[in-house]
């Protein structure tokens, strides 16, 4: 086998598959559990004890402590009622702002986390699914770098048919100049 094939299949192809793999974990059916603990803890005014359960033992956070920052932020939100804001990142940036967000570290992660979390995953699910069949379909047949191209196009599909609908024609002429053969049948 030459060294460029072995490098492909047990580098570059394992390395692919472990990535794969972690972001099908990442990816995986709890999210909807994890994302309802996450909204309960910051905006319910008396979570229950496995939504504190749920979100320290998969963002490896202190549940006691994460549980005694959040009894805080309820009495911080009893005394000041403009931290009562309908949004997280707003509730967040409050406390930032009044330099309250040192006294409450594991309820700021919990916050953080579920300001910055997006709403669905199924853009990021289309893009590797897609991304695993163009590995099965392309596995042999073609070097790393045009790979990397079509995986480009395919991830960022939405701008690139923007460009294609606004200058295919220019697209197309570049590519026929580029290939002579190819030229000659255009023009």
């Amino acid at each position: 086998m030459p060294p460029e094939s072995h490098h492909r299949v047990n580098t570059y192809f394992a390395s692919l598959d472990k990535v794969l793999g972690e972001l099908e974990t990442r990816f995986s059916t709890n999210d909807q559990e994890i994302l309802c603990s996450l909204s309960e803890i910051a905006l319910v005014e008396n979570p229950n004890e496995k939504n504190f359960q749920t979100v320290s033992e998969f963002y490896k956070l202190d549940r006691d402590l994460l549980r005694a920052d959040f009894e805080i932020l309820k009495n911080i939100k009893a005394d000041n009622t403009s931290l009562n804001l309908p949004s997280v990142s707003e509730i967040y940036e409050s406390l930032y702002q009044a330099d309250l967000i040192q006294m409450i570290p594991e309820m700021s992660k919990d916050l953080k986390i579920f300001s910055v979390i997006p709403a669905t995953t199924c853009t990021a699910e289309r893009s590797f699914s897609g991304l695993r069949r163009m590995k099965t379909y392309l596995h042999n047949t073609i070097g790393q770098d045009k790979l990397k191209s079509v995986a480009l196009l395919n991830i960022e599909c939405i701008y690139a048919n923007k460009v294609f609908e606004n200058d295919i024609e220019s697209v197309i002429d570049t590519f026929a100049r580029k290939y002579n053969k190819i030229h000659r049948h255009f023009f």
